[in-house]
């Protein structure tokens, strides 16, 4: 049981990756529609659009391993004492009959027709049949379906809780917390004068028009006091 539930159990992997893609694309849009306030300063919105991307992409990797440590916890570790787990199923199975039964029948026949008959293989493939048709086996099998269900339940149900915390704290608010508090400071820190040069000539058209704003300002007021004048 331990090895099919090992085996099932790979199939939340693959889901928990492209849920991230998902999670990803969503905050890389964001930045990336909320950054064109910044298109009159393109060298500045190059660096901050490369470092948040470096940082989304950092943090959805060390997330995702977090993930998928814990679904490889989870494999390692089939709990069939958890107090969801319905183990009294285990009383509907049927005490061990037909088996011998069916053995013995061939065996006279085989003494009957002669011993090498019974090592033929029509006569083991019919032997297989009739043992997978037993009774017992069909509720061994229902039984172990059952159990490997009930108990898959429960993982996906731990898997999906831990899912929702982890993305929202080790992804979306780390995210936040790195735009909130250390984005400026990285962008102080690695001030250099090429980024300084570039990020004046960005500006030296918003120079100008200011300029150009303070002068007119400046006439404005002027008229205005030869109004107030008269």
């Amino acid at each position: 049981m331990s090895a099919i539930c090992r085996k099932l159990f790979n199939r939340f992997i693959d889901p928990l990756e492209t849920s991230f893609l998902g999670v990803r694309g969503v905050l890389l849009d964001s930045v990336m529609q909320h950054a064109s306030c910044m298109d009159r300063y393109p060298s500045l919105k190059n660096e901050v659009i490369y470092r948040i991307k470096s940082k989304i992409t950092q943090l959805t990797e060390e997330t995702r391993e977090k993930l998928v440590d814990h679904c490889m916890a989870e494999q390692l570790s089939v709990n069939v004492g958890h107090p969801d787990y319905d183990i009294d199923e285990c009383s509907s199975i049927a005490p061990q009959v037909g088996c011998t039964k069916v053995w013995e029948e061939h065996t006279e026949v085989g003494v009957a027709d002669g011993a090498h008959n019974a090592a033929r293989p029509e006569r083991r493939e019919e032997l297989l049949r009739m043992l997978l048709q037993n009774d017992c086996n069909k509720k061994r099998t229902q039984f172990v379906s059952r159990m490997i269900t009930d108990y898959l339940e429960i993982v996906k149900k731990n898997v999906s809780h831990v899912y929702f915390i982890n993305i929202k704290y080790f992804l979306v608010f780390k995210f936040m917390n790195y735009l909130n508090k250390k984005l400026k400071i990285e962008l102080g820190s690695n001030w250099t004068s090429n980024l300084k040069k570039t990020l004046a000539q960005d500006c030296e058209e918003d120079f100008k028009r200011k300029a150009e704003m303070e002068a007119k300002c400046k006439y404005l007021g002027e008229a205005l006091a030869l109004i107030k004048a008269f």
